[in-house]
């Protein structure tokens, strides 16, 4: 607010000094001009803008609940013109007496009381238009990060709802193949009961949390893939090494699950045709590469899950999923978060 002030003063200074004097004096008479002629310009001024900025407070108050309503602008407008006026007229008669110069010509000082009229006016409407402009600009900006924090909190729910919903979905498609395993190979069957009974502790264990270490999900992958590979036989075939840089590193929980359940929806796979997926880590993503057998998804919940996965990193502030496609291959980027806040 002073440098708005700063500049107005300045301004007004130039503008009435050319009215007063009919041409724009030197630069050296601004100094004697304000201190010995001018000192009611600047008052004008200062008075001017703190009256709008009180203005504009007093009907943020009033109307708080609908801050830009036309009712609103309407008050607001009446209000500051005509007890703006009121303070016009209390400073022209200062001006008469202190700023401008006596003219023989009565009609040439009317005019020229007038033009000052003109400035007066048009200095009350810039400062309540700045100041209106700035506080609708500060309302929006305020509107849309409560907005954006809506968006997060809704994603969040969502999600949490998410990991409630994968559970029977996981736990039917498991419960399948161990019926299938029972009559074939009864020892495969109780490792598969095993895998499968730390896998769902896990997920029932994680789905109140926001991310979780890598190492745990690095972890939680280890029993999930070796479910897949009951589940798909020799149809389905992962590359992957754990890697052992895992430190203060994280992932929202079922990252790679939801990942590798979005893949196989998507692509077709069989024995001649497998579908092929490989899993590295950088410093900055897990990567997952995967061969492409594009098919139409089924509707299961597992696009659901996949989009609301994507929508989970978009809206907690996060880097977000990268996917790529290239010709028969496919890459899934899963940005790692460095810190549990």
């Amino acid at each position: 607010m002073i440098g708005i002030s700063f500049l107005i003063n300045i301004s007004l200074l130039v503008v009435y000094s050319y009215i007063n004097a009919g041409q724009l004096p030197p630069l050296a008479y601004y100094p004697q001009f304000l201190f010995l002629e001018g000192w009611p310009i600047v008052l004008q001024s200062l008075v001017l803008i703190y009256f709008v900025y009180l203005s504009i407070l007093f009907f943020n108050e009033r109307h708080s609940k609908s801050p830009n309503h036309f009712r609103r602008f309407a008050a607001e407008i009446a209000f500051i013109f005509l007890a703006g006026f009121g303070l016009l007229d209390i400073f022209r008669l200062l001006f008469e007496a202190f700023v401008v110069v006596p003219e023989s010509d009565p009609e040439f000082l009317q005019r020229k009381l007038r033009q000052i009229q003109l400035v007066e006016f048009t200095q009350l409407a810039v400062v309540y238009g700045f100041m209106t402009a700035f506080r609708i600009f500060g309302y929006l900006q305020q509107k849309q990060l409560e907005l954006l924090n809506m968006q997060r909190e809704l994603a969040q729910s969502q999600f949490e709802a998410l990991k409630n919903q994968l559970n029977p979905h996981f736990l039917f498609n498991s419960l399948s193949v161990l019926s299938s395993l029972v009559y074939v190979d009864g020892g495969l069957a109780e490792t598969f009961v095993e895998k499968l009974s730390k896998t769902y502790r896990y997920i029932l264990e994680q789905k109140d949390k926001v991310v979780v270490p890598l190492v745990q999900e690095y972890t939680f992958l280890d029993h999930y893939l070796f479910l897949l590979e009951q589940r798909f036989s020799g149809k389905l075939q992962v590359h992957w090494q754990r890697p052992s840089n895992t430190n203060q590193q994280y992932l929202p929980p079922h990252s790679l699950m939801i990942a590798f359940e979005h893949i196989i929806n998507t692509n077709a796979m069989s024995a001649r045709q497998p579908l092929e997926i490989h899993v590295e880590q950088t410093s900055q993503a897990v990567m997952i590469t995967h061969s492409r057998h594009p098919r139409p998804a089924m509707h299961n919940g597992t696009e659901e899950q996949w989009q609301k996965l994507k929508e989970a990193f978009y809206f907690a502030g996060h880097q977000p999923i990268i996917v790529e496609e290239q010709g028969d291959r496919a890459l899934i980027q899963l940005p790692l978060i460095a810190n549990a806040a």
